[in-house]
C-alpha cells in the first residue's frame, strides 16, 4: 500500500529570497552521540545531554549557519526544548513551535526536524564513511504516512507523496556525493507533524554510536544536498562530486 502511495508529484522547492524560507528545529533536543575524549558531556538520560554544544542542537545550528552563510538561504534555528514534561508527547509541543513560526513567517515552506537515530549498537561496529580522510556519519530521513498505529489516520493528514519525494531527492543528491552516505528512507505510520507543509524533512544525522564529530561532518553534505535540491547555486562554494571529494568542513 505504501508503494502505491509513492507518486511522481514533487513539491516546488523555492528557497530563494530575503524572507525566512526554512525552519530548523528539534522535537527531541537532548539527543546526543557516543562521547569521546574531545567531546564528553554531562548525561541527562541514556544517550542524552542538555549541553546544546554537544547534542543535536549543535548539529541544527551548524546546518542553519551553512544554509545561510554558504548558500544564501534564509533559515531560522529554533532551540526550544520540546521534551519536558514527557518525551512521548514532544511532537505536540514541536507542532506548536512550527505553527508559531508559520504564522509569524508565512514565507517558510521547509521544516527540518533534526534528530539523532537511536538505532545504533556497539555490535554493529563503526558506521560511517571516510570522505577526504574525514569520518562522516550517515544520514537517514523518516517520512510519516499519517495512518497511525490503528490505521485510522489523523484529522489533518500529511502530504506523504510530496514529503517522500523531497526526502528521496535529497537522498539521491547525497548518494551522488558519496555512495553509502545515506541509509534507506524509513517510512513509518506516524505523522511527525509533516502535515504542516509539503516540504517537511525529518533528518536522522547519525545514530547513538556515531561520534559528535562524525555527525557534524555530515552536516556539510546535508546542507549542500538541501541547497542543490532547491536549485540554489553556491557562490564560490566547493561542490562535492561523485568522485567523493570532500567539502571544506566548517567547525
Amino acid at each position: 500500500r505504501i508503494e502505491l502511495r509513492k507518486g511522481t508529484v514533487k513539491p516546488k522547492v523555492d528557497l530563494s529570497g530575503q524572507e525566512p524560507r526554512v525552519l530548523v528545529y528539534h522535537t527531541h533536543n537532548t539527543e546526543a552521540y557516543y562521547p569521546t575524549e574531545d567531546y564528553p558531556y554531562e548525561e541527562a538520560g541514556e544517550w542524552r545531554t542538555r549541553q546544546n554544544d554537544r547534542n543535536v542542537v549543535a548539529v541544527g545550528e551548524k546546518l542553519t549557519r551553512l544554509l545561510r552563510e554558504r548558500y544564501g538561504i534564509c533559515a531560522i534555528h529554533d532551540t526550544t526544548n520540546h521534551e519536558p514534561p514527557k518525551l512521548s508527547t514532544a511532537y505536540s509541543r514541536s507542532l506548536g513551535t512550527m505553527e508559531k513560526y508559520k504564522e509569524q513567517y508565512p514565507t517558510i515552506t521547509m521544516f527540518i526536524d533534526v534528530h539523532r537515530d537511536a538505532g545504533g549498537s556497539h555490535e554493529q561496529g563503526k558506521d560511517y564513511l571516510v570522505i577526504g580522510g574525514v569520518q562522516v556519519a550517515r544520514i537517514m530521513f523518516v517520512v510519516g504516512t499519517g495512518e497511525g498505529a490503528t490505521g485510522t489516520g489523523f484529522g489533518d493528514m500529511p502530504d506523504f507523496n510530496a514529503n517522500y519525494a523531497l526526502a528521496e531527492r535529497v537522498t539521491q543528491v547525497l548518494e551522488g556525493y558519496a555512495q553509502g552516505l545515506t541509509r534507506n528512507i524509513r517510512v513509518k505510520t506516524g505523522r511527525y507533524n509533516q502535515h504542516v507543509s509539503n516540504q517537511c524533512l525529518l533528518a536522522e544525522v547519525g545514530h547513538n554510536y556515531n561520534t559528535f564529530e562524525e555527525a557534524m561532518a555530515a552536516v556539510d553534505y546535508l546542507a549542500a544536498a538541501i541547497a542543490k535540491s532547491a536549485g540554489v547555486s553556491e557562490a564560490g562554494a566547493f561542490q562535492p562530486d561523485a568522485a567523493g571529494q570532500s567539502l571544506p568542513l566548517l567547525p
